[in-house]
């Protein structure tokens, strides 16, 4: 593990042939992308770290597929408290989510993925009625309550999706089926 990483150069940081990586305090997103490989970042010592200086150009790459790596955030707690967890799939594709957990203290890791997909990983893409992306956000106590914000580029956005946009929602796949209650 390290104390604090400050990305600095263009186009950043490659995690390769390597373990998961921990940064103890402070990741500094000044000058490039952090890209994950398949690999996991995890933030924070009992506390959920401080992710700085992150922007549509400076941020965390999890890849464009199902599980590409996962950011961790340790101890998330307090109504009123969100942490962002500044992700997206490509350098063009900043798709971020900020959590709000309004429960018990919980470890919360996410990972934003292209495409969704009828059967999660499987199955046909469900592009023209969606938002092509697929976030995945789990958290370490089953019964946490949080309040998701999810983040998308416009292009993103299938074609009923944006011609019904208000009356999108937010689905989860659970039981083996997307949840559309």
């Amino acid at each position: 593990s390290f104390p604090n990483i400050s990305v600095e150069n263009s186009p950043g940081i490659f995690l390769d042939d390597l373990s998961d990586l921990k940064i103890v305090n402070t990741l500094d997103l000044e000058n490039g992308y952090l890209f994950l490989n398949g690999w996991n970042l995890v933030m924070g010592h009992h506390t959920p770290g401080n992710i700085r200086n992150y922007s549509s150009r400076h941020f965390i790459v999890t890849g464009g597929s199902f599980g590409g790596g996962f950011l961790y955030r340790s101890n998330i707690s307090g109504a009123g408290n969100t942490i962002v967890f500044p992700i997206g799939t490509t350098p063009s594709s900043y798709t971020p989510v900020a959590v709000e957990n309004q429960g018990a203290a919980t470890v919360i890791r996410a990972s934003v993925s292209d495409s969704v997909r009828k059967n999660l990983t499987t199955g046909s893409n469900l592009l023209l009625t969606s938002v092509n992306k697929t976030w995945q956000v789990d958290m370490a106590q089953p019964d946490a309550a949080v309040a998701l914000h999810l983040a998308f580029d416009k292009s993103d956005q299938g074609p009923s999706y944006e011609a019904n946009r208000n009356t999108a929602y937010l689905a989860r796949y659970i039981d083996n089926r997307w949840d559309l209650a």
